[in-house]
């Protein structure tokens, strides 16, 4: 009878041990997770608005990046909240930052030479927010009539040289942000091998 009821007993507490442990363990695993991701989440908006506004547009960089943390909040919670997955997360995109620092330079270049500070700002914000409207809507409207499938006639080389080229130009952005050089090619990217910079590296 003592045998019987001490497999019964000992068994009973570890599943409980194993229930309060597994709660317990399952919720930190959880709260790391969250810490990890949105670690990294801050420091991805922080770093690819300082990507995009660089040059003139350097001394509106605080607003961009709470714009870059605004968007990275709203679309992470909208993502989770909605999504199928109880388990997806959503962090920024890098492969898209170095597109919309070129098109900022761009329309830095095309502004008068007279216009202030403010207007390169609001004008470069109004572009990134259409830009993202444009891409969303667009992405809807593949998911609503299902053409999503139309990604496999796409070539490798087209998807490669995509990649390739947002890797170099983000490459090239962290260098520039690093350095403080207008880094624009590999050419100018050789003053980094210079004896007076290797010696900061």
């Amino acid at each position: 009878m003592q045998n019987t009821q001490r497999p019964a007993s000992s068994g009973a507490s570890s599943f409980a041990g194993r229930g309060f442990g597994g709660a317990g363990l399952s919720g930190l695993k959880l709260l790391l997770s969250g810490l990890i991701t949105g670690l990294i989440s801050v420091i991805a908006s922080v770093s690819l608005a300082a990507l995009v506004f660089a040059g003139p547009l350097a001394v509106h960089m605080a607003q961009g990046i709470s714009m870059a943390l605004v968007a990275a909040f709203v679309s992470g919670a909208i993502i989770v909240l909605s999504s199928s997955s109880p388990r997806v997360v959503a962090i920024p995109q890098d492969r898209i930052a170095p597109l919309l620092a070129v098109m900022a330079s761009l329309v830095v270049a095309g502004m008068p030479a007279a216009a202030s500070a403010d207007s390169l700002f609001f004008t470069v914000a109004i572009l990134i927010v259409l830009t993202t409207l444009v891409t969303g809507l667009f992405l809807v409207a593949l998911g609503f009539f299902r053409f999503g499938g139309l990604i496999r006639f796409l070539p490798f080389s087209v998807i490669g040289g995509f990649l390739a080229g947002t890797g170099w130009l983000l490459l090239l952005g962290a260098l520039r942000v690093l350095t403080d050089l207008p880094l624009q090619d590999l050419l100018q990217a050789r003053q980094l091998l210079h004896p007076d910079w290797l010696v900061k590296w």
